[in-house]
């Protein structure tokens, strides 16, 4: 049974991620501003994010609507999976953009850390940079 199978099955029946080395040891209770969908950029005050709540959950907002789930963090993979959102109705260009998000989350397999665990990239299957993310610090 592969690594990803292992720990996803020990999601389904636990509710909580195992324990992870990589970016995901790093992301527990950590909140991200997303700056770029696929090199499009965002919506300027948007305040599109996402918070690692506890282990193997997270939540945020799409620009639009609030979202929350289970994610699955071991070593550099991630996935996330059935995540609920509100739906409420907004401008054009934030539902293109929220739909643009979540279509992305839906695609990511990797997570990487960069600029001294600063900036958040998720990646697709094929290395391809879906979204890029900056760590919101606390005051």
């Amino acid at each position: 049974m592969s690594r990803l199978v292992a720990a996803f099955s020990i999601l389904l029946m636990t509710g909580v991620a195992p324990p992870a080395g990589g970016a995901g040891a790093d992301l527990a209770e950590t909140e991200w501003l997303v700056d770029d969908i696929g090199g499009h950029g965002v919506v300027d005050r948007a305040r599109t994010s996402l918070r690692f709540t506890e282990p193997g959950r997270v939540a945020g907002h799409t620009g639009c609507n609030r979202f929350f789930g289970p994610v699955q963090l071991n070593g550099d993979a991630i996935a996330f999976a059935n995540l609920a959102t509100t739906r409420m109705a907004c401008r054009e260009t934030l539902m293109v953009q929220e739909q643009r998000f979540l279509d992305a989350l839906a695609k990511a397999e990797r997570a990487t850390l960069e600029q001294e665990a600063q900036v958040l990239i998720l990646l697709g299957g094929n290395g391809e940079r879906l979204v890029r993310l900056s760590r919101v610090v606390e005051k």
